[in-house]
């Protein structure tokens, strides 16, 4: 759900494409033919040619299972489903249901706009805190003022200036810290951390996409709406629209018999990453499970400014909608071809041009899924795809690029419908140490760490002989049996969110490349080999330990999260300790 989910910047690994796949034709859904608005008179998208190409992307890009909703411009709705949602082989069709990542985020940028609304039309149910500037709440709030005594940046201005616009539209300044979360921290917890969290760029300096904004969003709604997020959003938006399937609970989603399975790009199934027990944390910013028939209903409201189109009743009020659909920061200044205009982003939602066409999108990406949500109101078309894989860009990419082709009869012409994308360097950063050349043997940098606003971790090597570290070196030797070692390595649980390991590979000077992982050593499904889990691949993270002068004491590490940019922090920061996106402190040893 980090950058990677507005422009999917993934490496695409080819994975080996499912038998016994079922016939190309898409499934259509039964439960809900209301949506279907069908005109003999007019031309149709999902013909037998078209939907043959949908299932030859999908089979060449080893997506298991996808479902997509087309939104004509002449009002009609076509649905379809390929592939299988299960190891059983059970088909997909619209009605399955898969998250849908940060796509989410659009649902909770409309969800704070209502509630604005209500504050604004006398409808509010809490009263807003004493003394905030300018006596309402929209926009343009300064966040200080709305979270009084929750709200803390490590830079003062930032925390002084920074509006409820800033943050959602990713100009905060903070990074995309999403190892910092841990499986039990709540909303608050998360927002309570920030405080600790190490900005990289100054208050609207330049985008940096951040989850961890949207995990505020929801903390208040659920503060100033009296519900829960979750509860907000079904009265407010899925109720209202009659999207009867669509829901943050993964047992509801099981319960219905449609919820879909999830693979990674390697093709190897595994579970479900959010639970019931961890929603909350997650839901404003990606925790929503979704079909593509209810999707339709979504996107139909959208392109027709926020209004239902069966009940005539306004969900997104007019200027929720207009705010959130406008370019509010730019992520890419410049064109890249006299075709293309720059990319913005609003609240949830990119928007850019190309020949011609306004395009407000979205993607999502969350271990085992992916989705994409397009809507060009100008020209009546709405997209969304829907699958069961990890993200790949490419793929949501070409799918997508197919409905704009044969809807708007682009003919030839390249593809209309493609971001352009900054990638993420691949290899490995490499980084002059600023410690001494210390050269230690592995085993001394062993022993517990811990840092403000994330999760404390213990290293262990090989040779660690304590039970818990024999245990965990047990496991992955499982998994990693195939790897022939020929540097030292650490390994660490991790209580975060994301992932639940951490391996650390030697490199020189006390520098490791590192990874937050999580092991399968007794793989998951059908498949019992054992596996592994990165669910960041292209993030590259280099651990520096700095040892105590004229000595081989340990004294902690930095980390140094490389996202294709160098921060001020890194060009103007003297010691690791200053420069470091995170400054993990020895504690003791094993």
């Amino acid at each position: 759900m980090r950058i990677l989910d507005i422009l999917l910047s993934l490496r695409l690994w080819a994975a080996p494409s499912p038998t016994n796949t079922p016939a190309s034709s898409p499934q259509y859904a039964a439960a809900d033919q209301s949506i279907l608005h069908l005109n003999a008179d007019v031309r149709e998208i999902m013909t037998p040619e078209f939907r043959a190409s949908i299932d030859s992307v999908r089979q060449k890009s080893g997506i298991h299972g996808l479902a997509m909703a087309v939104i004509r411009p002449d009002g009609g709705v076509e649905l379809g489903g390929w592939g299988e949602r299960s190891e059983e082989g059970d088909p997909v069709t619209s009605d399955t249901l898969f998250y849908i990542g940060s796509c989410s985020k659009a649902f909770t940028g409309a969800a704070l706009g209502i509630l604005m609304d209500d504050f604004a039309s006398g409808r509010n149910v809490t009263s807003l805190p004493p003394g905030l500037t300018g006596g309402s709440f929209d926009w343009h709030t300064k966040v200080k003022d709305i979270l009084p005594g929750d709200w803390e940046l490590l830079d003062g201005w930032a925390t002084d200036k920074a509006t409820i616009r800033d943050i959602l539209s990713h100009v905060s300044g903070m990074p995309s810290q999403d190892m910092s979360p841990s499986s039990s921290d709540s909303p608050l917890d998360v927002i309570r951390h920030m405080r600790y969290i190490r900005p990289v760029f100054e208050l609207r300096e330049k985008f940096v996409y951040n989850n961890q904004m949207y995990v505020l969003a929801s903390h208040l709604i659920s503060t100033y709406s009296g519900l829960s997020l979750l509860e907000f959003v079904r009265e407010r938006i899925f109720m209202p629209l009659n999207m009867t399937v669509t829901t943050y609970s993964l047992h509801s989603a099981t319960e219905s018999g449609e919820m879909s399975q999830a693979w990674t790009s390697s093709g190897r199934r595994i579970p479900p990453w959010i639970t019931d027990d961890t929603v909350g944390l997650v839901a404003g910013a990606g925790g929503i499970l979704s079909s593509a028939v209810d999707m339709a209903k979504w996107i139909r409201c959208l392109l027709n400014g926020g209004v239902d189109i069966i009940s005539n009743r306004t969900i997104i009020p007019l200027s929720a909608y207009t705010t959130s659909t406008a370019a509010q920061a730019i992520y890419i200044g410049s064109p890249r071809s006299p075709d293309q205009s720059i990319v913005g982003y609003g609240i949830g939602w990119a928007q850019y041009s190309q020949y011609g066409h306004n395009i407000i999108t979205h993607t999502g990406g969350l271990p085992g899924f992916s989705s994409k949500v397009d809507f060009l109101r100008d020209d009546g078309l709405g997209i969304a795809v829907l699958t069961n894989m990890d993200p790949n860009s490419d793929a949501l990419n070409q799918l997508t690029d197919k409905v704009m082709d044969e809807a708007l009869m682009l003919g030839s012409r390249a593809s209309p419908c493609r971001i352009p994308e900054d990638k993420v360097p691949q290899s490995i950063p490499q980084r002059a140490p600023d410690s001494n050349n210390h050269g230690l043997p592995v085993e001394n940098y062993t022993g517990y760490y811990a840092s403000p606003g994330y999760p404390s971790l213990m290293l262990c090597d090989p040779s660690s002989s304590t039970e818990r570290c024999k245990s965990l070196l047990a496991q992955y030797s499982r998994v990693d049996s195939a790897k022939n070692h020929t540097k030292p390595y650490l390994i660490a649980e991790w209580t975060g969110f994301w992932n639940k390991h951490v391996r650390l590979e030697y490199q020189a000077n006390g520098l490791f490349s590192t990874e937050f992982i999580t092991l399968f050593p007794y793989g998951y499904g059908a498949d019992k080999t054992p596996f592994m889990v990165d669910v960041f691949p292209d993030i590259n993270t280099i651990a520096e330990f700095v040892v105590q002068d004229n000595s081989v004491e340990v004294v902690g590490f930095g980390l140094f999260r490389t996202e294709g940019f160098e921060t001020e922090r890194e060009k103007r920061g003297r010691s690791v300790q200053e420069k470091a996106d995170v400054w993990f402190t020895k504690v003791s040893g094993l």
